[in-house]
């Protein structure tokens, strides 16, 4: 009688072990993530009810069998009471869940900057357009932006008067890297000499970031500056307005909170200065 018994649940074991590891298989094929999978076929899920949710799924053919998979998951969880594993998931086949640019067309050209549109492929392989600018007289990355200390620890900004805005916005000493054969250090230390008449001899490298991510590539690297020094007047071109700023590294917080209503704060210096001041720079 033993021997029957053993038989009978050695045969219904490998039965579950096997719909157990077909079922794993369909949902890997799908693209479920590993760290899902794992969730998905264990307690408190029933095998019968996650093979009923795959039926559904295989009759139904949705674009991503992964994520009508796992809504369908969610469904019987928040029946019995349980969270939601995910509200929505990607595939982590590579070839579903690569975002890629195919192409890419100029449908502006200007003297310093182009309209171009990319083309690209979704997760679900589905094609849009992508309308992006690039700038023409850049080399490398883009941008330099310096975060200027004097030897008073007086941080260095400036009041620039910008024609997109129509108003003024407090920004770091910046400029582009549009010098061939320039390195980034040498186009920060003219930028910051140029703009206010200070002069950098060290230049410690913050951080590269990406300035507009939703309509440029172009980066700006940050580089924080610990002693400067006063060499002259600043020369900016004729359609540059900057009004240099000293302001106290205790007065700063109050400076950037208070601007005039005609003055704007790039979000950039706020992040920066807290980024320094976790470095302990400033």
């Amino acid at each position: 009688m033993f021997s029957i018994c053993a038989k009978i649940y050695i045969m219904r074991k490998e039965t579950y072990n096997t719909r157990r590891k077909r079922l794993q298989e369909t949902l890997i094929e799908w693209g479920i993530p590993k760290k899902i999978l794992k969730k998905v076929i264990n307690p408190p899920h029933k095998l019968g009810d996650l093979e009923k949710i795959i039926k559904a799924t295989e009759k139904r053919k949705p674009s991503n069998p992964a994520e009508y998979f796992l809504k369908g998951v969610n469904y019987y969880r928040e029946k019995n009471g349980q969270l939601p594993l995910y509200h929505s998931i990607t595939t982590n086949k590579k070839e579903l869940i690569k975002m890629e640019a195919i192409e890419k067309k100029i449908v502006y050209e200007g003297k310093y900057l182009k309209m171009v549109n990319k083309y690209f492929k979704t997760g679900q392989g589905k094609q849009h357009v992508w309308e992006t600018v690039e700038r023409k007289n850049i080399y490398g990355e883009g941008a330099v932006v310096i975060v200027a200390l004097t030897k008073n620890r007086e941080i260095i900004l400036e009041k620039n008067w910008r024609v997109p805005l129509e108003s003024f916005i407090i920004q770091f000493p910046a400029g582009l890297t549009d010098k061939k054969g320039e390195t980034k250090e040498e186009a920060a230390k003219r930028e910051l000499l140029e703009e206010t008449g200070y002069r950098a001899e060290k230049l410690i490298p913050i951080i590269s970031v990406p300035l507009c991510p939703a309509l440029t590539a172009t980066k700006a690297t940050y580089f924080f500056a610990p002693v400067v020094e006063f060499a002259g007047k600043q020369k900016t071109e004729n359609t540059e307005k900057i009004k240099v700023l000293k302001i106290p590294t205790e007065k700063i917080d109050d400076f950037l909170l208070n601007l005039p209503q005609d003055t704007e704060v790039d979000i950039r210096v706020l992040g920066m200065l807290w980024v320094l001041e976790r470095k302990k720079l400033i």
